[in-house]
């Protein structure tokens, strides 16, 4: 049951009946403590790929269907493969993951955990790690929120930026790419907005800026 909630996109788990666990006259509470920490260390195990936020690569399947439950993950350079095969029957699968093809064949109820090799793929990383706007030695203030806030001098036109953003990944301010730093026009604008899009062209991170001319 864990593992098909997994591979339908569940990110928590958590136990229940705890009530069962100690009145099940079958089995000792320190019997089902003892199943509960083993579920719970194999999950441990595969944590970091499960929740990663790395892109899914594009997968197809043949021969699936409603007792098949699948997802495929990226994490650290490497593909993995979850399936469950949620009856009491022998079931087979081909799934297409990135143009390779990979056949599966399960038992009754069986879970697969497939490490899979991994082609060379664009990293999604699109991380807007920092942002500065300065003048000269002067660095302007921005107020985050929802919609950031930067304060300019009130007779600024043009204004320099710096950032730093993931490797590989493109800048752009407003709709055009821009190079990580340079100068930006604020003598009509008063609402920009900064995308990082990571190399896989895929990903995007933005932030909204307001500019407020009265920094003195």
């Amino acid at each position: 049951m864990m593992w098909q909630a997994l591979c339908e996109g569940a990110s928590v788990v958590e136990w229940y009946a705890y009530d069962r666990m100690l009145t099940d006259p079958n089995k000792t509470y320190d019997e089902w403590n003892a199943d509960l920490k083993a579920v719970f260390g194999e999950l441990s195990e595969y944590e970091d790929i499960l929740l990663s936020k790395e892109s899914d690569p594009k997968y197809s399947v043949s021969g699936g269907g409603e007792w098949l439950n699948i997802t495929v993950k990226r994490y650290n350079g490497k593909t993995y493969l979850f399936a469950v095969n949620n009856t009491n029957t022998a079931k087979s699968a081909s799934v297409e993951i990135d143009g390779e093809s990979v056949s599966l064949s399960f038992a009754p109820l069986e879970v697969k955990k497939t490490e899979l090799m991994q082609n060379d793929y664009l990293s999604p990383k699109a991380e807007l790690k920092a942002m500065g706007f300065l003048n000269g030695d002067d660095i302007f203030p921005v107020a985050e929120g929802e919609e950031n806030t930067l304060y300019v001098y009130p007779d600024s036109t043009v204004i320099n930026y710096c950032v730093d953003i993931s490797d590989g990944a493109k800048l752009y301010i407003g709709k055009k790419e821009m190079p990580t730093s340079g100068k930006i026009t604020v003598r009509v604008a008063r609402k920009f907005t900064v995308t990082v899009v990571a190399a896989d062209g895929v990903t995007k991170t933005s932030k909204k800026y307001n500019v407020v001319k009265n920094y003195e």
